[in-house]
Formats: C-alpha cells, structure tokens, sequence
C-alpha cells in the first residue's frame, strides 16, 4: 500500500508523487517508520531512488485484529488533515 498526492519538492509541483512506508519499528505503544517519497508510482516500480524520506511517528495497537504496523501507519497519516487530498494506493492482492 501507498498513497499519492501532489507535494512541492523544492519549489517544484510533484503531482502524484508516491508515499510508501519502507520500515517500521515500534516499542511501548509507538512505531516510527521510514516514509519514502517518490516522483510516482512507476518511478518507485521501475526501482527508482526516492525524492525524501521522512521518519514519522504514531501510536500503534497490539493484539488480535489491530493490523499491521505499516496499516496502522497509512490509517494514521490518511487521517492527517494535510494528507486530505491523498489517494490510496493498493498493491497486488490488498483490498481496495
């Protein structure tokens, strides 16, 4: 999973440009996880570098059906207001 939405990457518009979440780790309650950022989808496909990366922090749930880190990772910036004009990006057998 991803999601894409149009960023300015040093002054410039980068429409669509693709946010993935890399690694993750978590301890007491927290993860933090690598975002990479990328001109698109394709470029991230096509084995491209990414344009940034950020690390950001989120609270995660444990036990049964508390998902997935990274999931938990794409809930939690999907529900950031500056994240509102985002749109998701399923990969392979992901529901849409």
């Amino acid at each position: 999973m991803g999601f894409t939405k149009t960023i300015q990457y040093r002054g410039l518009d980068v429409p669509h440009a693709y946010h993935r979440i890399d690694t993750t780790t978590g301890a007491d309650g927290l993860c933090s996880a690598s975002l990479n950022i990328y001109t698109s989808r394709q470029s991230f496909i096509d084995g491209e570098g990414y344009l940034d990366q950020i690390t950001v922090t989120y609270p995660i749930s444990y036990g049964s059906g508390a998902g997935a880190d990274k999931n938990q990772g794409y809930d939690y910036l999907l529900g950031l207001p500056e994240n509102a004009d985002a749109s998701p990006v399923f990969e392979g057998n992901q529901p849409d």
